[in-house]
Formats: C-alpha cells, structure tokens, sequence
C-alpha cells in the first residue's frame, strides 16, 4: 500500500505569516484546504498531508489573485528555518558538495518532493520534481517557491549575482514565468517534465561562501507536545485505510527511526500505544455520541478488526457499551 505523503507544516509557516501581513483570512483558507486553523503556527514537529498543503497554496494564490504567489513568497522565507538547507551548506566545500548535500537533506527531511542531480558534460543540472499529479492544485505555487529557496541557497555560495544559464519549468503557469524571467536576466527559460537549475562548470567548482558555523538556530529542541501532535494528525489520516498502523511505518512518515520516535515519546511522558489508544478514544466517543454512523462503520473507520474489539475498547474507555452512549447523549 502506497504511504500518504506528509509535509512539515513548517512550509506553510511563512505563507501563513505573508498572507497575514496582506490581511487574508488565514483559517478559512486552511479550513477550506482540510487542515487544522493553527497548522501555519505548530512548529517543526507537526505534519500534515501534502495534497491538503498543496490545496492550500492553490487557494492562497486564488485569493490574492497573484499566480506568482509562490516565486514572492520564496523570497522572503527564513532558510535558517530549515535544517536541510542549513546541513547542506554547513558541511559543503564547493557548490558540488553544496548540491549534493543538498539532495541527500531534502530527501530524509521531506517524501513531498523527488530531487537529484545530473551531470552532463557542460554542466550539472539540479533537478527536482514534485510528488503530486502534474495539474494538481498548487503544484504551480510550490514549483515557484522551492525553486527562489534553491536560487537564493545557490547565491549564497555563488554570489548574490550568479544567474543560471538555464531554467526549467515544469509546473509554473506561464504568468508566473514572466517574473522569474525578469529576475534572472540573460538565463535561458524553457519548459521540461521536470523543473531543473543548470550549472555550469565552473559554478558547480566554486568554493562555497559563507558557510554557517556548527551551531545553528535550528539546532534547538523541539516541543514534545508538538511531537505528539503530529504523530496524532498522521495516525487519523491512516487508521480508516490501513487499519493498525505499525510504529515503524509512522516513524518513517514523521522523517525519523523507530527507537528515535519512541525515545522522544518517552521525553513527552508517553508512549506510542498510548497516543494511538488516546486518538481512538477521543475518535470514538465523538463518532458514537454525534454521528448515526454504524457501530461496524465506527469500527472500521477507528481501524478496528471488528465490532466487537471495537465494544471492549470502548468500555474500558467509559465504563459502558457504544449503544448505550449513544442513546444517552441522544
């Protein structure tokens, strides 16, 4: 069965914080993509899925009216925000090293987004695609964004005036072409299956400027409750489908190991079971108190192999059978 694609929700940070600043209506925008109305604010441990993240940036791009939205955006994010960006500069050496690190980041740190390199006997092209179907809704706004994040992380390394000798697009719409061309004088645009940085020769054996110390801002604790917030929304999104989800499988959604997710569960003074028991409970009581759905349907919507499993759980949770509840808060 193939995985649900999860995002951090803190690419959504600063899209939230730019449509603040504009005075848009940021939940109902979030309401209206299928996420919770402080997804933006939640911090690094939270996850969201990314076809919702997708939707939300198309919607955000509706209600501006701005099909470049995504390229603005990109502009003013903090990459010191992200651990990818910060590890792959801090260890590189050259701009190859920098890429190289930068693809290796990107692909333990998120499964929204496929990148890589290919070197070719000109230059070496730094490629990247995205994990939704070609006309999804806010492939557009998220193509534009990363490719500012991967210019301005370039730049950094290669001076604020380098400009590629070409550029592909694969998903922007062609009004959000024209200000990329704008800013990237004398750079050849052209549009491919894929979206794509060409480097050149001798960018790609340029030491790399400026690289951060050791120490960074986003070496820093991250919020347990956060932690286990996260690990609830991916646990929700995957109990109807997939039944019982085994810790390993959700440990590897959140970007992390098995031992790793326990640990800091532990951290949190809980444990896995206790967070997924926790999610059902609160699941069930909701469902049988303010739903006519089936006690059958509950149960597999819960990821219950049965009814009846489903019955003992919830007596234990409130010391009475799911009919009864139900008649009672009816």
């Amino acid at each position: 069965m193939k995985p649900l694609a999860m995002v951090h929700a803190r690419y959504l940070t600063e899209i939230g914080g730019w449509l603040v600043r504009e005075g848009l209506d940021v939940e109902r925008l979030l309401h209206d993509a299928g996420l919770p109305a402080d997804a933006v604010w939640r911090g690094d441990d939270f996850f969201v899925p990314t076809r919702a993240a997708f939707l939300f940036c198309h919607l955000a791009e509706e209600a501006t009216g701005l099909p470049d939205l995504g390229w603005r955006v990109g502009a003013d994010v903090d990459l010191e925000r992200f651990p990818a960006f910060v590890a792959a500069r801090r260890d590189a050496h050259d701009i190859q090293e920098l890429m190289s690190n930068l693809v290796r980041e990107l692909r333990s740190d998120s499964n929204r987004m496929p990148v890589w390199l290919r070197p070719q006997e000109e230059a070496s092209w730094f490629c990247f695609g995205l994990s939704l179907a070609h006309d999804a809704p806010g492939t557009s706004f998220v193509e534009q964004h990363d490719l500012r994040l991967f210019l301005r992380t370039l730049r950094a390394g290669l001076g604020e005036e380098w400009v590629p000798t070409t550029l592909q697009l694969a998903r922007t719409l062609p009004a959000a072409a024209v200000p990329i061309a704008e800013a990237l004088p004398g750079a050849n645009i052209r549009r491919g299956q894929f979206a794509a940085i060409a480097l050149e020769r001798v960018a790609v054996r340029t030491p790399v400027r400026g690289r951060p110390p050791a120490e960074s801002p986003t070496a820093r604790a991250i919020a347990p409750q956060d932690l286990v917030s996260s690990l609830r929304a991916v646990l929700h999104a995957l109990l109807a489908p997939t039944g019982p989800v085994h810790v390993r499988t959700v440990a590897g959604l959140l970007g992390t190991s098995q031992r790793s997710l326990q640990r800091r569960l532990a951290a949190a003074g809980t444990t896995y079971s206790d967070v997924l028991d926790e999610l059902r409970r609160d699941l069930a009581i909701e469902l049988v108190g303010e739903t006519d759905l089936r006690m059958g349907e509950i149960a597999g919507e819960l990821g219950y192999a049965d009814q009846a499993h489903f019955t003992r759980a919830f007596r234990r949770w409130v010391n009475q059978s799911p009919l009864r509840y139900r008649r009672r808060a009816g």
